[in-house]
């Protein structure tokens, strides 16, 4: 189950959704996870629902997401990434709550080793024999190494260690990385209306994450510095 909503769902439907979707706008959708944890571990586990600040944030996350999917998108690939977004949100809640006591690098090993056939087999049946390059092989290094393996470990240790709704905060620094990734790189033009949907996105997080919003099984007594 970690494999289909932390790898399988999510990279299928991030690559689906960025033949429309800018790397900025992509970054901004993903910034949703800890708004979809707050309102799913709940329904998912005993963590307690959300006070009224956490709705207010809640509200505020929601409208930025409905102001990116205004702008710079084409047919549904922003619902796709936003998707991406949701998927992950359930793959954290999984981690935390069934893997908190397994090993990062267990964890991540037998999680991309489970999410390799399915998606190995779409490839092969959905996409034509790829092209490949010294290019194409170092950013398929690049990416499956540092961006995958290395990033999972972290990520499978920073649930252990501070719970799914406080390491997705990993996600706030998504938008800004994407977002200049996007104009430095790719010279992809940032609009107001990029910046707009960020910036509510950010702050129905923050209000979302709050001290005394939410307090998961294992980040008790974590503030949100982190001390």
């Amino acid at each position: 189950l970690v494999a289909l909503f932390e790898v399988v769902l999510p990279f299928a439907l991030i690559g689906l959704g960025q033949l429309s979707v800018p790397s900025g706008t992509t970054g901004v959708l993903i910034a949703t996870e800890p708004l979809f944890i707050a309102l799913l571990a709940p329904m998912m586990t005993k963590s307690p629902r959300l006070r009224p600040t956490g709705w207010i944030g809640l509200t505020f996350g929601l409208l930025g997401v409905a102001t990116l999917l205004g702008i710079d998108v084409a047919g549904v690939g922003a619902l796709l990434v936003a998707g991406a977004a949701l998927s992950y949100a359930v793959g954290a809640i999984l981690i935390e709550e069934r893997l908190g006591d397994t090993e990062p690098m267990t964890a991540t090993a037998a999680m991309l080793t489970c999410a390799m056939p399915p998606l190995v087999l779409a490839a092969i049946v959905t996409e034509p024999q790829p092209r490949l390059t010294l290019e194409s092989l170092i950013a398929i290094g690049f990416l499956g190494v540092a961006c995958t393996a290395g990033a999972f470990a972290a990520y499978f240790a920073l649930i252990k260690h501070a719970g799914a709704t406080r390491a997705a905060l990993i996600t706030h620094v998504a938008p800004v990385v994407a977002l200049a990734a996007g104009v430095i790189v790719l010279g992809e033009r940032l609009s107001l209306w990029q910046l707009a949907g960020c910036v509510l996105i950010l702050i129905g997080a923050a209000l979302v994450l709050r001290p005394g919003e939410r307090h998961s099984r294992v980040d008790h007594g974590l503030s949100m510095d982190g001390h």
